[in-house]
């Protein structure tokens, strides 16, 4: 068996997590915009809605990963359902979904978990190259480096940049290639079993 050269990461859910939950970023920019009379509440009422569009489309339809034009798409549908609940106009919403979406494009947005800056620090001393394959919007590279990641990192590809998602092998490939690597000299790491292992 060849000797392992790399370790291949997912992102979301692997290396980091939003630093608070999407009803909080919703309510704090609602807050911003004027809109001060709509309670957490309603708001809790609109998750349950996107968490239902969530688990219908969530790893059943990769094209919305493909560009960042999609990706932007999906995120502003999944929050409009949510602010639909709150008796905001659809010209209102229309403003605020895109606001939202691109507060969770800011590194402040996310918190990177605890037991990640030791295994990377371990990874590297291996001598181990490390990269990022993650189904993620054109500005991953750059949360990445705000997030203080990017200096452990010899490549990233994002599906919206690549144009290409998981669970297709093409961009299990681009990173390989990326890396200089054959499959069998690296080991890839992700939270989603049907995309990352099947």
């Amino acid at each position: 068996m060849p000797e392992r050269k790399a370790v291949l990461l997912d992102v979301g859910h692997t290396l980091i997590h939003p630093s608070r939950p999407v009803e909080d970023v919703l309510w704090q920019v609602l807050r911003e915009e004027g809109y001060k009379d709509i309670s957490m509440t309603d708001i809790r009422r609109g998750m349950v809605r996107g968490a239902r569009f969530l688990s219908r489309v969530y790893g059943r339809d990769n094209s919305i990963w493909v560009s960042e034009e999609a990706v932007r798409r999906f995120w502003c549908q999944f929050y409009t359902l949510i602010l639909s609940n709150a008796g905001l106009k659809e010209t209102q919403i229309a403003r605020i979904a895109p606001l939202v979406y691109d507060r969770f494009q800011e590194p402040d947005a996310w918190a990177v978990f605890p037991d990640v800056w030791p295994a990377l620090e371990a990874l590297r001393q291996k001598g181990l190259a490390l990269g990022v394959i993650s189904d993620w919007g054109a500005q991953l590279t750059e949360l990445l480096h705000g997030l203080g990641l990017s200096k452990y990192l010899d490549f990233v590809v994002s599906s919206a940049v690549v144009g290409v998602a998981k669970p297709n092998p093409a961009v299990f490939y681009m990173a390989l290639a990326r890396g200089g690597l054959t499959p069998e000299e690296a080991v890839y790491i992700g939270d989603a079993y049907p995309l990352d292992v099947i």
